[in-house]
């Protein structure tokens, strides 16, 4: 609040000039009061409590539905980042995967290994199939157990596996494996 006798500044609400001692009408605090910083977040804040929103986003159906929304959006992302087979560490192998060509280098110890295989659901059936370079279906066997797949060595690191946990070889469920020897 500003003094009309000498300019200077005062608190809000004052009843005399800190300066001068010139006594303020209550026109000029009321004035004073409306223009203050306060004043304006009041108001605001009154805004927005008798806004549609607020009232939306304060009601019970509405925190429970946002709840029950990110949820459902959580699983749907668990759902669709976790519905592919993926291969796991193991102590006979060390592996890394190729995305320019959709497919797992299998680096073994041995000659042959069991797999570890990230299943994202229960799986009755897996397909195995060993191709050649000409990308032809050398064999192919069905298991019911996955602890019965074994990856044996390709000496000539031509061979590939495909494992799928369908009929149908998608990309959706199926893994691409070369197998190497550890150097």
């Amino acid at each position: 609040m500003k003094c009309k006798k000498c300019k200077k500044r005062n608190v809000i609400q004052a009843n005399y000039c800190i300066k001068c001692g010139n006594r303020f009408s209550d026109i000029e605090k009321d004035k004073a009061k409306k223009r203050s910083i306060l004043k304006k977040y009041v108001d605001l804040k009154k805004w927005y409590s008798n806004t549609k929103i607020k009232k939306i986003t304060d009601s019970i159906p509405y925190k429970i539905g946002t709840i029950i929304g990110t949820i459902i959006a959580g699983l749907i992302l668990m759902y669709l980042n976790g519905n592919y087979l993926k291969l796991e560490e193991n102590n006979n192998y060390t592996y890394t995967y190729d995305k320019n060509v959709n497919a797992y280098y299998l680096y073994l110890k041995e000659n042959e290994s069991n797999i570890n295989l990230y299943l994202p659901h229960k799986i009755n059936k897996f397909y195995v199939s060993i191709y050649n370079n000409d990308n032809e279906i050398i064999k192919e066997n069905e298991y019911t157990d996955i602890n019965d797949i074994k990856i044996i060595l390709d000496e000539n690191e031509n061979n590939y596996y495909i494992i799928s946990y369908s009929k149908h070889k998608t990309k959706r469920n199926t893994i691409k494996i070369y197998t190497r020897k550890v150097q």
